[in-house]
């Protein structure tokens, strides 16, 4: 099993911030209200410290634990969509190089962590009634993960 020390520094950093990328890329899309990005966000890091400790893989279970720390958030609006999608497969790319038995539960630890962020709050509707869980725009973004992932 793959972990922390089959990674250089610059390799495990890149694995880390694909998970927060695969995040923010749903929960920071334009027609958010910073009430529904914290709330997504605030998921995500439930999704990752669960996944640190649950997770059947030990890559996903490490990577999970490695929060980037001190990397503010909002920082991530300079990246573009491109950027972000690209980080992604970037991190893919590493682990099929580093840890090709380890691929698979990566890709799916990074759209788990971008699912778990749309599927945080709703969408419309009046004071949680009604709404929608997932919008058109987001199952979108999400197809664009799910091909970045599968690229890399």
């Amino acid at each position: 099993m793959a972990g922390r020390q089959d990674f250089s520094d610059e390799q495990w950093e890149s694995l880390a911030h694909a998970q927060l990328a695969a995040a923010y890329l749903v929960a920071g899309h334009d027609d958010q209200s910073r009430r529904d990005f914290v709330q997504e966000m605030y998921a995500v890091f439930e999704e990752l410290r669960d996944r640190s400790v649950t997770a059947d893989s030990q890559l996903v279970r490490e990577v999970s634990g490695a929060h980037l720390g001190g990397e503010p958030i909002e920082e991530w609006r300079a990246e573009s969509e491109d950027e972000l999608l690209g980080s992604l497969s970037r991190a893919v790319a590493t682990v099929a190089a580093q840890a090709p038995d380890e691929v698979t539960a990566f890709r799916e630890h990074l759209v788990a962590v971008a699912e778990r962020a749309v599927k945080a709050s709703k969408h419309g509707g009046f004071l949680g009634i009604g709404g929608k869980r997932v919008t058109a725009q987001e199952e979108a973004l999400l197809d664009r993960v799910r091909l970045a992932v599968s690229a890399g």
